[in-house]
């Protein structure tokens, strides 16, 4: 039954979501540059996100005491 929880968080996105709200954090850093440069410190700034996100799978799957694979991230 954990896995089935697990795997729902997983697939309804939250790790996601979490990931790209706390990654909103980090765009601030773009404001400085000028508008087109800024929009490619924006991509670059998506990499953070993806951390996130990672982490918190990771996270949710150690807390629940499932393994996490390689398709899991």
């Amino acid at each position: 039954m954990k896995n089935f929880f697990a795997y729902a968080i997983l697939v309804i996105g939250i790790p996601n979501y979490i990931g790209v709200i706390l990654g909103v954090l980090f765009m601030p850093l773009a404001w400085p540059f000028s508008h087109p440069l800024r929009m490619h410190v924006i991509q670059i700034l998506n990499f953070p996100k993806g951390l996130i996100s990672i982490g918190l799978t990771l996270l949710l799957f150690k807390l629940i005491g499932t393994p996490a694979g390689l398709p899991v991230l």
